[in-house]
């Protein structure tokens, strides 16, 4: 179930959102551990991406329950159905291309030298 329909009910809908709660709490943390907002944010208007990608990480966090046979083949449904796969890429992508943490500067490189 990860929209409501009119089968289910108000509760079932309150369960399933409690039920995944810590998947969608541990795609936030990778989303700000791969952004790093207190290094890359200034001002208010920087916030703004970082805010709606965290929103994203919410809804593509839980696996989907439909069956795929019941979609169409168009792009918002391939995005529907592979939504895990796209935020785990996107993670990915943006830690790659972000700056190394602090204890990947150039000290923690220069203890594996093989100068040292």
């Amino acid at each position: 179930m990860t929209a409501l329909d009119r089968r289910a009910g108000p509760r079932e809908y309150l369960g399933y959102w409690v039920g995944t709660l810590p998947v969608r709490v541990i795609a936030v943390a990778a989303v700000v551990m791969a952004w790093r907002p207190w290094a890359t944010v200034d001002t208010a208007g920087d916030a703004v991406l970082p805010g709606c990608v965290a929103a994203f990480a919410v809804w593509a966090a839980p696996a989907l329950d439909r069956r795929p046979s019941l979609e169409s083949a168009w792009w918002s449904y391939r995005l529907l159905r592979h939504r895990t796969t796209v935020l785990a890429g996107a993670i990915v992508v943006t830690a790659a291309f972000g700056d190394p943490a602090w204890w990947e500067g150039p000290v923690w490189r220069g203890c594996w030298s093989p100068t040292w």
